[in-house]
């Protein structure tokens, strides 16, 4: 994680000279953070319950640091404002998905360029923009998501259905399940909690696409 985040700083618009990411050179990183991920599920399957985010958050911090979204790392609309900056890949001047190789280039005009490699040392494209024409990656000024915003009236009746299938009609007295209750009382007073008409909570597999790393 620390590999990581030093190369986002690095890169940022306003410090980036000539940055080459390679596949391959996060190899190192990926094994420290492939042992952190494994200790932390480790411990996790060991225990049969866990009905709080705070049980989780207690096993995380074990092995790793826990920073709490809009609390300690603003939320900021950052998919907004790329839609409204950059192009979409399919529309970028090289095929973005079998590169293996990126290097982001800030030339002596300030203007953020991206050249892709379909191999880790071949060195035959161009570095271009990638952004919407007039406009700039260090203009991009991403502005701070609501917070507090209530869970989807449906996502809330099919959870409360699935606790009392595993807690019983009282589920909402057990304090170890306050995280949920206390979600219930959070929505709207209009909203309708009435569960007779929601269906059995069902599971739906999804299709798993090859993760890529930058």
């Amino acid at each position: 994680m620390d590999e990581y985040n030093k190369a986002v700083q690095i890169c940022t618009p306003n410090k980036a000279r000539k940055r080459s990411i390679n596949k391959s050179n996060w190899k190192s990183a990926k094994l420290k953070i492939q042992r952190v991920f494994g200790n932390i599920e480790k411990a996790i399957r060991k225990q049969e319950i866990i009905s709080t985010p705070q049980q989780y958050i207690e096993h995380i911090e074990q092995y790793a640091t826990v920073m709490k979204m809009d609390v300690d790392v603003p939320v900021l609309d950052w998919k907004k404002e790329s839609q409204n900056v950059l192009k979409p890949p399919g529309a970028w001047h090289f095929k973005f998905n079998p590169s293996k190789r990126f290097k982001i280039i800030l030339d002596k005009n300030r203007i953020t360029k991206v050249q892709g490699e379909l191999h880790y040392r071949s060195e035959l494209g161009n570095p271009r923009s990638v952004t919407e024409k007039n406009k700039e990656i260090s203009s991009m000024d991403p502005q701070p998501l609501p917070t507090n915003v209530p869970v989807k009236e449906a996502k809330v009746i099919a959870v409360a259905k699935l606790l009392e299938g595993h807690y019983g009609e009282n589920w909402r007295l057990d304090e170890g399940l306050d995280f949920f209750t206390n979600i219930e009382l959070r929505q709207p007073e209009e909203a309708d909690t009435n569960i007779e008409d929601v269906p059995d909570f069902q599971c739906e597999t999804v299709e798993e696409l090859d993760a890529l790393s930058v």
